[in-house]
C-alpha cells in the first residue's frame, strides 16, 4: 500500500512514512532540532561568506558521507528484507512440494504479517540506531565545515 507524499510529489510506501515519521520524532525528543540550529549558526564562523571552494577533500568528504549514510541505511534495512527474502523461498519450496495449495493466497498475508512482527521486533533497537546517526551527523557536519 502506498500514500500520496504532497511535499514529494510522489507515491510512497506506508512502512517509508513510518520510518520518516519515527526518525523526525526521535529527532525532535534528542533535540536534534537545536543542534542542527547550532551547527549552522557556527557554520558562518567556520566558512566566512564570500570564501567558499570546494576542494578534492570536501568531494572525498562528501563522497565517504554518502557511502556512509548507503551502509546505515543497508543495515536498517537488512534485518526486514532478510526475513523476506527466506520467506519468499520458504514459499516457493512449499509451492513445489505442495502444488495443491495455493500459495499466493496463504503467502501474502503471510509475508504482511511476519514482516509486521519483525518491524515490531525490530523498532526498540531502532532508537539506539538513530541516536548514532544523529549524533554522528553533526559531527560529520562540523568536519564538513572545515573542509572548505
Amino acid at each position: 500500500a502506498s500514500v500520496f507524499d504532497p511535499q514529494f510529489g510522489s507515491p510512497v510506501t506506508l512502512m517509508g512514512q513510518f520510518y520518516y515519521f519515527l526518525g523526525l520524532v526521535y529527532f525532535f525528543i534528542i533535540n536534534g532540532h537545536h543542534s542542527l540550529l547550532a551547527a549552522f549558526a557556527a557554520s558562518f564562523r567556520i566558512i566566512p561568506t564570500g570564501l567558499q571552494t570546494l576542494g578534492e577533500l570536501t568531494l572525498w568528504k562528501v563522497m565517504e558521507l554518502f557511502f556512509w549514510m548507503f551502509i546505515l541505511s543497508f543495515q536498517i534495512a537488512l534485518p526486514l528484507v532478510v526475513t523476506l527474502l527466506l520467506m519468499d523461498i520458504s514459499l516457493g519450496l512449499i509451492s513445489k512440494t505442495v502444488p495443491q495449495l495455493q500459495v499466493f493466497m496463504v503467502g501474502l498475508p503471510l509475508k504482511i504479517g511476519v514482516g509486521m512482527a519483525v518491524v515490531i521486533f525490530i523498532l526498540p533497537l531502532l532508537g539506539g540506531v538513530f541516536e548514532n546517526i544523529f549524533s554522528r551527523m553533526i559531527t560529520d557536519m562540523f568536519n564538513l565545515m572545515r573542509t572548505f
